[in-house]
């Protein structure tokens, strides 16, 4: 890309929605802007991925000129003012301005305008209320180019007023400054989440969730983290939440190894305070099974986490996680020795070992093998098999094929 080019100004599909909703890239300003995320990103230089569009259009408008354009879309947000189009299989949100007419603090009764000013000041943070045309014109209607550039997070207007309005605006305000946060928040800002937090319990799950993880994605969300602690909010997440003194380490140590992990990250928030975790204490704030189930398979290892063994390769241990598990359950543990148990200089050697070896760490026997051997298809198989194999987890899973049949032969002449 051109250095005199803003990133949207090579994109294809972009281009193509634009003309398609305003004909004139250059005369577009007034229908149709970029708004948030990718305008943040863009002032400060950073890759954006995800593209917000804001327009004075209204639905019906948008709709009719995507039809024309023979551009697919999907409405399922319209009542909020979205309409998604789809351009080169990508999904790109158009929503129309607006002004609030009536909250509960979870959903929003809107009424739409054309007016950029109205639709910037009923935004949530002032670095959230940036507007960009195609030709990177910035409008910026309650200052947030400069509390952008300071890493100062606030909210557009009366911080309560912002808050009554959503309540998800509370995890919100803390995932913005674990992106972009160098100024302290203002304490009267805390003291309002503080008699808000409790509210946090009516939101969906799924807002919890997305919001949550997505702050554990924050390169360092240790001081966002810290403040939820002490202002009430984690607890209101999970009872189960809590910062442990070792979080700082394991965020340097992850640095070294791998890009931010917001579950393994959440396991370390959890592992301490957590005596018996069970899928259903962690559904009030993860929706997917698949998160679920690395959670709690990190946790079927919390003995060998909290003991004091100084770090070392597991042969037996890699072949029960696999690699990627593996990986991050060293890296908690690394994170929870002292530091004359690890070192990062360890901790790297024991998982390139790992890794080189993940793919050739398979038990040796299968049930075709115990046929040969003349064992009858059945539960006694099963059995057969399963004793074999915790042998040869007990020989550091470096037994062949020979030295297992020879075990199986063994046990069946003794009868097992």
């Amino acid at each position: 890309m051109r250095a005199d080019m803003l990133p949207w100004q090579e994109s294809a599909s972009l281009s193509t929605l634009f003309k398609a909703l305003t004909v004139d890239l250059k005369t577009s300003t007034n229908l149709l802007r970029f708004v948030g995320g990718c305008v943040r990103d863009s002032l400060l230089k950073k890759h954006w991925q995800d593209v917000d569009l804001a327009t004075s259009l209204v639905p019906g408008e948008v709709i009719k000129r995507l039809q024309n354009a023979s551009i697919p879309y999907f409405t399922a947000g319209i009542s909020h003012g979205t309409v998604t189009a789809v351009v080169d299989k990508t999904a790109y949100e158009i929503t129309t301005l607006r002004r609030d007419i009536q909250s509960d603090g979870r959903y929003a009764i809107v009424a739409f305008t054309e007016d950029w000013k109205i639709d910037a000041h009923r935004r949530d943070f002032t670095i959230n209320a940036l507007f960009m045309d195609w030709t990177g014109t910035l409008y910026d209607f309650v200052g947030g180019q400069e509390d952008l550039y300071q890493g100062r997070v606030r909210f557009v207007g009366v911080p309560e007023e912002r808050i009554k309005e959503d309540f998800l605006r509370i995890l919100r305000l803390f995932r913005m400054f674990a992106f972009y946060g160098k100024e302290p928040l203002e304490e009267t800002t805390l003291k309002v989440v503080q008699k808000y937090a409790p509210e946090i319990k009516k939101l969906s799950t799924e807002r919890i969730h997305a919001e949550f993880l997505r702050l554990l994605e924050a390169p360092n969300p240790e001081n966002a983290l810290t403040l939820m602690n002490t202002y009430g909010v984690l607890r209101e997440i999970s009872e189960n939440l809590e910062v442990p003194s070792f979080f700082e380490t394991l965020l340097k140590i992850e640095k070294q190894i791998q890009e931010p992990n917001p579950l393994l990250r959440l396991s370390a928030l959890l592992l301490k305070t957590s005596k018996d975790l069970k899928s259903e204490s962690l559904k009030s704030f993860l929706i997917m099974k698949k998160e679920i189930n690395y959670i709690l398979s990190v946790f079927s290892y919390k003995e060998f986490l909290l003991s004091q063994e100084t770090l070392m390769f597991s042969r037996v241990l890699l072949y029960k996680m696999k690699f990627p598990l593996y990986r991050d359950v060293m890296i908690l543990k690394s994170a929870l020795l002292p530091k004359e148990k690890s070192s990062i200089s360890l901790l790297k050697q024991i998982l390139k070992k790992a890794e080189d070896e993940n793919e050739l760490l398979v038990f040796p026997l299968s049930g075709k093998d115990l046929l040969s051997l003349g064992v009858e298809p059945g539960p006694f198989m099963g059995k057969l098999l399963k004793k074999t194999e915790a042998f040869w987890m007990d020989n550091d899973c470096s037994l062949s094929k020979e030295e297992c049949a020879a075990y199986i032969e063994e046990d069946i002449s003794k009868g097992f």
